[in-house]
């Protein structure tokens, strides 16, 4: 049988994008066929799935339905039973014996029928792959696009890291990092974040910085918290008349608003930082294919006084 590849996932958006972009490599390489499966609660709490969102072009893709019915396949790492593949994500499969092999680009073929990882452990970056093989369905890049409408180029993006980063003196290092920016750089300031607070604080310093997305989600949040609308539970976020699947879609309008971005801010080790910007290291050619040739308008900057 031609050999499956499954991914099931439980980290954030860009350590998921790392993860799939080594299995894409896998798949180029070995001829092999890929699933994945993000019906975890971190992702779409267990509503939503990756296919809700995303197609892939350039690699075959089988249904984790199809997968589970297969018998008398070998499956590796062996503890990936049937009936846990047919599972969504969740803790009992966080364990390092369900991460897998390595799946990293430059790895030989594995030996086994049904190759699963938890999408946890090493692994690197392959940005070539996620412009060539992943696109928005049509429905969402029409949503992120609505979402970008105001966002103009030449442009720098501030992405305010909150959720399980904040601390009250980020602001600073933000702020440092703007502050040695050249005076053109300063002139036309978009922000992306999680968490109002943070958004305040940033204005209080950069008055002239813009939200991205006008009708963000957060900005159903009171100001008084410093949780990222992302951990909310299901409750939480019911409470406060917001949808998961409308997170979501603003989450990847900020994360291509920083691909995209001609400068752009944020932490150190933050892998949807540093993802998108090796994203934009590839050009706006490439990068306006995963949105169906969409690029944002450009306009040239004011003169400072």
């Amino acid at each position: 049988m031609t050999q499956i590849v499954v991914m099931k996932a439980w980290e954030g958006f860009a350590d998921r994008l790392q993860v799939l972009s080594n299995l894409m490599s896998y798949c180029l390489k070995h001829k092999a066929y890929l699933c994945v499966d993000w019906r975890d609660e971190n992702w779409g709490q267990g509503r939503w799935d990756f296919h809700d969102f995303f197609e892939i072009i350039g690699i075959p893709v089988v249904t984790l339905e199809t997968v589970s019915m297969i018998v008398d396949a070998k499956i590796v790492p062996s503890c990936w039973a049937r009936e846990y593949i047919a599972q969504p994500m969740n803790k009992l499969f966080l364990g390092s014996e369900f991460t897998g092999p390595d799946m990293c680009d430059n790895q030989e073929k594995i030996e086994g029928d049904i190759i699963v990882t938890n999408g946890r452990g090493i692994r690197n970056f392959d940005g070539q792959n996620i412009v060539n093989n992943l696109r928005f369905k049509e429905p969402i890049a029409t949503l992120i696009k609505e979402r970008l409408t105001t966002f103009v180029l030449p442009a720098t993006v501030v992405h305010l890291r909150g959720t399980d980063r904040y601390k009250p003196e980020l602001i600073n290092t933000w702020f440092e990092q703007f502050d040695k920016l050249m005076p053109h750089c300063k002139a036309r300031v978009y922000h992306i974040s999680d968490s109002q607070s943070l958004i305040d604080d940033w204005v209080k310093k950069v008055p002239n910085s813009e939200l991205c997305n006008k009708n963000s989600t957060i900005l159903k949040i009171p100001n008084s918290t410093k949780q990222g609308t992302h951990q909310l539970s299901q409750e939480a976020l019911e409470f406060y008349g917001i949808s998961k699947y409308d997170l979501i879609v603003d989450a990847l309008a900020d994360f291509m608003t920083l691909a995209m971005a001609t400068d752009g801010i944020g932490l150190e080790k933050s892998t949807f930082f540093e993802m998108a910007r090796l994203i934009f290291n590839l050009g706006p050619d490439l990068i306006s294919r995963m949105l169906h040739g969409y690029r944002p308008a450009r306009k040239s900057l004011l003169r400072l006084p």
